[in-house]
């Protein structure tokens, strides 16, 4: 269909609404934020125009739009949900988002399903900007029934994998793959084709697959999906890919084509045109960890100066992934302390938000902070509470990846736990 409305001039395709309206739609995923921002400006400012006279005729049918009548209420409905996912999407203005949605509603009629789908779906997009992961996980499961009851499958798809996604960060890891595994099967063919909306649930069924140490599994299938999103030009997700891709090999042992994974990642992200958000939301704190792996400690240092001087992004959540990302590099600096200062205060917001996955990560780096200051009994009291919450779901390389330093605090914590029977 992209294909299709590209070839129309642009002068008529920029005077009608609903085409401008489709196009947009067609580069979401595809395309950056401010290539499908001035469509949507081109479809508004097109719609709006037919309100000025009652003569206007629909650009698909012929038949009369009457100005402000329900066609074009819906229309301007349809307009505003749309700039609500992408709001929540690329730029995680979660604020922004919300009021969109809230416009969009005001226009929209009851039985437009499908709208309502992608409002329900934009919303989770603004819960989750902001952290709070049991709302997020509530407005993807509604967005994922909407769109069943419409019978849109790219959408239901689309949310499933939101959905799979959410249970990661809340921890539920089992849940997880039980999600994504149906997102999967949903999006293939009866000859066994794969649709191009599930790209993003192997991407995370392959991050579960790592972090319970199935190395091989989660490489097949994390590889499936980058050559999946190469082939269906889906270059907002393929940075994360390469980013899950990168860990497995880490965790293989391989930095060789570790490194060549996160160049990949880069460059996937720099063709989005670079939507900070995105970077610091998902990916920054494993491509800190690479850096320090890797033994890239100027390139890490340099991207913490950088954040210095930049103005707050809006999303509490990718404030916190820059804090969790800068106390890592400060652990390699040997700044147990400033560390420290910046994860407690992260973990009691990420345990009110019940985001069970940070949690554990952030008692892991108090842990190490505490062993570095030689507060033991601190660092194993950190330590032991990581443990409980991590053991029901099977977190392996939560604990595993942190080396050496983690291994004699595992080996402590289990000798403690002996003696106290």
């Amino acid at each position: 269909m992209r294909g299709w409305l590209e070839k129309l001039p642009v002068e008529v395709l920029r005077v009608r609404p609903r085409l401008c309206l489709a196009y947009a739609k067609t580069l979401f995923m595809v395309a950056p934020y401010i290539t499908i921002e001035r469509w949507l400006h081109y479809a508004e400012r097109a719609l709006r125009a037919t309100g000025a006279t009652s003569t206007t005729q629909s650009a698909e049918t012929g038949a009369h739009l009457p100005p402000h009548g329900p066609e074009w209420e819906n229309l301007l409905g349809e307009i505003a949900a749309h700039r609500a996912i992408i709001t929540g999407y690329y730029l995680g203005e979660g604020q922004s988002t919300l009021a969109f949605c809230q416009e969009a509603l005001a226009h929209l009629p009851e039985r437009n399903l499908v709208v309502r789908a992608e409002i329900a779906y934009a919303q989770s997009l603004a819960y989750h900007s902001r952290g709070d992961i049991v709302a997020a996980i509530h407005s993807t499961r509604e967005a994922t029934a909407l769109a069943q009851a419409a019978g849109n499958i790219s959408s239901t798809i689309l949310y499933t994998s939101r959905t799979a996604y959410s249970l990661l960060l809340h921890g539920k890891l089992h849940d997880m793959v039980q999600v994504a595994e149906h997102a999967a099967a949903l999006g293939t063919t009866p000859v066994g084709l794969p649709h191009a909306m599930v790209g993003s649930a192997y991407i995370y069924h392959a991050d579960v697959l790592r972090e319970w140490n199935r190395l091989d599994e989660a490489l097949g299938l994390v590889l499936q999906a980058v050559r999946l999103s190469e082939q269906t030009e889906t270059i907002v997700t393929l940075y994360i890919g390469y980013t899950v891709l990168m860990r497995v090999y880490l965790a293989r042992g391989e930095l060789e084509a570790a490194r060549s994974a996160f160049q990949h990642a880069e460059e996937a992200l720099a063709k989005t045109y670079y939507v900070p958000y995105r970077r610091d939301v998902y990916v920054i704190v494993d491509w800190m960890q690479f850096w320090l792996a890797s033994g890239e400690l100027d390139r890490a240092t340099h991207w913490a100066e950088e954040l210095a001087q930049q103005t707050n992004v809006p999303s509490p959540l990718a404030r916190e992934r820059q804090q969790v990302a800068r106390s890592r590099l400060l652990l390699a600096q040997k700044r147990p302390t400033e560390a420290l200062s910046l994860l407690e205060p992260l973990q009691v917001i990420a345990e009110q938000q019940e985001r069970l996955s940070h949690v554990i990560e952030l008692k892991v780096l108090q842990a190490l902070a505490y062993q570095m200051r030689q507060q033991e009994q601190e660092a194993r009291s950190a330590l032991a509470l990581a443990v409980r919450l991590a053991e029901p779901e099977g977190y392996i390389r939560r604990f595993v990846d942190e080396g050496a330093p983690m291994e004699l605090l595992l080996s402590q914590l289990r000798e403690q736990e002996r003696k106290q029977g």
